[in-house]
């Protein structure tokens, strides 16, 4: 592990822990006592969210609470699909001034409940929800103030110290990952759990199979879920933020949200740390490098969103750590390191194997003559590396396999691939992927997985766009203008980019040739680690035809190596990612 104790590391990330717990007991609410009524049929105690699947009329949603000082005055109010009345204490609540907030089952609304609540009393609300067909079902929560989600990101401030300790951060590089506890904290303010989230509410997503670990102390089927055909060590250690949660009666899924922001850190820290590595003494690259990764706003966007895709980065940006480490000093422990977390990023996630691939490219060089490394010495290194990842790679497939080959799944790989809607169905041809759509580009500041005129049917419009804000709106007419800017920035970047590296390719191919000359750069594992993850997008969108196959989820990954080369492009490259990390600011900051 990194060149730090691992106890302190854990000490730090316990001692984050434990002031995220008390600001949350402190502030939050408990869960509300909650009574179901559907079809005449009674459930006590109800968990929120309510959800269910059948069609009805007149559902009714008792909840109770003992107000105090410090209970929420602003609820959140998610219906689905039609809320009718609400009334608190048999008293009717005015909602005809929210119009067709009412049916939004994606944002919902705010309602200033204040009147109605008196300090010390016991308050019944009662909300009656009509569902006209499909999923239907009802959330409400507390409106916490902005300065509380900014205590609880800082409450991570000792682990990110001892992380960038650990990973041998600059300073500068420290204040940089420190600065993005910002963008963070309005973000998550913002944003509900369920909201701009690939979960499935109510039976079968990300969250609910933490949850059913947490809960039943078991695995579940691969078939009996949306989501349960992943591998499990994201469930399983997420299953422990659950049970602390729930033990202490504080909100479960803002709790599984702080697991995944541990691991965030861990690979912003880990990154940065490989960075630092990389380019030596270029201190101007190494700070706009860090930045670009830090506030990048797909980055931001995903910190706090529940799913396996931020454990597989944690993995990633361990192992371009110790690639980074055993680069410039090849000792076994480092290659051993690397094995095992990309044997665990199989076990996060399938999308892991760029890094088996790149990692097992580079190692394997190493039995080249010119390398100057032996024969002998390069076979040894490269079977210890396939024993640990192999193990993983065969330990993720092997469910999958069996359940495909006896015909219960559609596809091998994505075991529910058969399931996704056909509206999302793309064209895989030459014209998907050459050239880039520039002027839809510019014109759609939102990539929609279901709209064509957002430019979803060209590959990399979809990559590009979606690396920005994922595949959600932003509602805000400044949101709109910065996600027009950021747009813009990038294509400016991506263009220059791909004129540098059909100039500059030559470098990475000497290096394959003949190893790193004196005072260079190690480019070739960047190179190689940036071109699996883009060829395994492409792989991706041509087994999978669907616009959601390459999305910000995959995207993010290829951001470490893509940000390098971006710094060392030169002046201008570096003054477009300073504006670039401005504008991601501001677009977060005014939400």
């Amino acid at each position: 592990m990194p060149n730090y104790s691992n106890s302190r590391l854990l000490m730090a990330a316990l001692f984050s822990l434990f002031i995220v717990t008390a600001l949350f007991h402190l502030v939050y609410p408990p869960p509300l006592d909650a009574t179901t009524i559907r079809n005449g049929v009674t459930v006590h105690p109800a968990e929120l969210p309510w959800s269910f699947k059948e069609a009805g009329q007149g559902n009714v949603l008792i909840a109770r609470l003992s107000v105090t000082a410090m209970t929420p005055r602003t609820w959140h109010i998610i219906p689905d699909d039609h809320l009718r009345s609400i009334s608190i204490n048999n008293t009717p609540v005015d909602i005809s001034s929210f119009g067709g907030a009412v049916r939004d089952y994606v944002r919902g609304f705010h309602i200033d409940l204040s009147p109605y609540f008196t300090n010390g009393q016991e308050t019944v609300m009662t909300f009656v929800l009509d569902n006209g067909g499909g999923d239907g079902g009802l959330d409400v929560k507390p409106v916490i103030s902005l300065w509380f989600w900014f205590a609880v990101t800082f409450a991570f401030l000792p682990f990110v110290i001892a992380l960038s300790k650990a990973f041998r951060l600059l300073p500068e590089q420290f204040i940089l990952l420190v600065l993005a506890f910002i963008p963070i904290a309005f973000y998550w303010a913002d944003t509900p759990w369920m909201n701009r989230a690939y979960d499935v509410q109510g039976g079968s997503g990300h969250y609910e199979y933490i949850k059913y670990i947490a809960t039943k102390l078991a695995l579940p089927s691969p078939m009996e879920g949306w989501t349960y055909y992943h591998p499990p060590v994201y469930y399983v250690l997420g299953a422990f933020f659950w049970k602390w949660a729930d033990w202490l009666q504080l909100p479960a899924p803002e709790f599984v949200r702080i697991y995944g922001l541990f691991l965030w850190f861990i690979f912003l820290a880990a990154s940065a740390g490989a960075m630092r590595k990389v380019l030596g003494t270029r201190y101007s690259a190494i700070y706009v490098a860090s930045a670009a990764l830090f506030l990048w706003p797909g980055s931001i966007m995903h910190s706090v969103t529940i799913g396996n895709d931020i454990a597989l980065y944690t993995c990633a940006g361990l192992v371009m750590w110790f690639m980074a480490c055993w680069r410039e000093n090849p000792r076994q422990s480092y290659l051993v390191w690397m094995g095992i977390f990309c044997g665990l990023a199989l076990l996060c996630k399938s999308n892991g194997l760029p890094l088996i691939a790149a990692c097992g490219l580079i190692i394997a060089m190493r039995m080249l003559p010119q390398s100057g490394v032996g024969f002998i010495k390069g076979f040894k290194e490269t079977i210890i590396f396939s024993l640990l990842a192999g193990t993983g790679l065969v330990a993720s497939f092997a469910v999958r396999i069996y359940f495909y080959l006896k015909g219960e799944t559609s596809h091998w790989l994505i075991s529910n691939a058969g399931g996704l809607h056909s509206g999302l169905k793309v064209p895989a041809d030459l014209k998907a992927f050459i050239p880039l759509d520039i002027p839809t580009f510019i014109t759609s500041p939102w990539m929609s997985a279901w709209e064509d005129a957002t430019g979803r049917y060209n590959f990399w419009n979809y990559v590009l766009r979606s690396s920005l804000t994922g595949e959600f709106r932003f509602d805000g007419q400044f949101q709109t203008v910065m996600a027009y800017i950021l747009g813009g920035i990038l294509l400016i970047i991506f263009i220059l980019f791909v004129i540098k590296m059909v100039i500059g390719i030559r470098v990475p191919v000497r290096q394959l040739k003949q190893g790193v000359g004196q005072g260079e750069i190690d480019t070739l594992p960047w190179l190689l680690f940036g071109l699996f993850w883009v060829l395994s997008l492409v792989a991706l969108r041509i087994q999978l035809p669907y616009s959601c196959s390459n999305d910000f989820r995959y995207v993010l990954p290829v951001l470490v190596p893509f940000v390098i080369a971006l710094a060392l492009m030169g002046r201008w490259s570096r003054q477009l990612l300073v504006l670039f990390c401005i504008a991601s600011l501001l677009f977060f900051g005014f939400l």
